[in-house]
Order: C-alpha cells, then structure tokens, then sequence
C-alpha cells in the first residue's frame, strides 16, 4: 500500500470487506473480526465527535422487552468474541462460543448506519447489505430508524443517474 488512508477509509474498507467475505461465503471468523475492527473504529470516531455510538446498538437492543436478553445481546455486540479473538494472552486455553451469522450481520449493519451517521457515503455494496439484511430482519429495525433508512435511501437513489 503506498496510499495513507483516515480511519473513515480505513473503516469503509473494513465493512466492505466484510459484506463481500459474507456473500463469498468466507469463514465467519475472520469476518466477525474484520467487522468488529470496522465498527471500533466508527465507534471510537463517534465518541471523538460527541456522537452517541451506541445509539443504534441501544435503539434495536430495546426493541426485545426481555431485561436479561438485551443485557446479553448488548454485551454480546460490544465484546465477548471479539475480546476473546482480540486478546489471546489472557485466556491461551480459551474456548470461543459459536458466532451467529445473523449476529455477525447486525454487526455490520450498525457498522455501516454508524460510517454513515459520522458522514461517510454509503457504497453500493453498503446499501446492497442494508436491504438485504432490513429484508431479512424487519422486526430489529425500530421504526425510527427504519423510516430515516428508508428516506435516506430514496433521496440518494432519486439523485443519481443510472450508472
């Protein structure tokens, strides 16, 4: 690489990366930790930027009106594997729970709104995983966020030409 990138880049790269090892079928491991290394960065940029990053996160967790399972999803999306993926040295017989696809793919999900709430343009394949995942999962998407995808979504596709 001969470029320099900005952590937005770098993040967007990230995500990509992540929907195209998802749709070539890539084992789950390294996405998973592909895309937890995406979303730290839009996260920890959120923070910087006195951006709630975890409002999205907070916004689907509470849609469940279970306590104890919004408690272990929220933890479960914020570190349990990747810490385990992350920090070798402080559990070298540690044993890793089976990763969810389709919690593999709300990680992504709050990955892209959360590069798009920090203003990055969503790509093609960012929208194409949108879709695919809002088609798939309409009842995680709570109806705010899913009517600011929606309206988003048409603005940007009513203004483009068809390339």
């Amino acid at each position: 690489m001969t470029e320099k990138i900005d952590k937005m880049e770098a993040a967007k790269r990230q995500i990509e990366a992540s929907i195209k090892m998802l749709f070539d079928n890539y084992d789950i491991v390294p996405i998973h930790s592909n895309t937890r290394a995406g979303l730290e960065i839009v996260r920890n940029l959120a923070k910087k930027r006195e951006i709630d990053e975890n409002y999205f996160i907070d916004s689907v967790i509470m849609q469940n009106e279970n306590h104890d399972e919004r408690k272990w999803l929220k933890q479960y999306l914020l570190g349990e594997t990747s810490s385990f993926i992350k920090h070798a040295n402080r559990d070298p017989g540690g044993m890793l729970s089976p990763i969810d696809e389709d919690d593999n793919n709300l990680l992504i999900f709050f990955a892209i709104v959360t590069y798009e709430a920090l203003g990055g343009e969503m790509t093609i394949i960012m929208q194409a995983f949108i879709r695919f995942y809002i088609s798939s999962h309409p009842e995680m998407i709570g109806d705010d966020i899913l009517e600011q995808l929606v309206r988003k979504n048409i603005e940007d596709w009513i203004g483009k030409n068809r390339e």
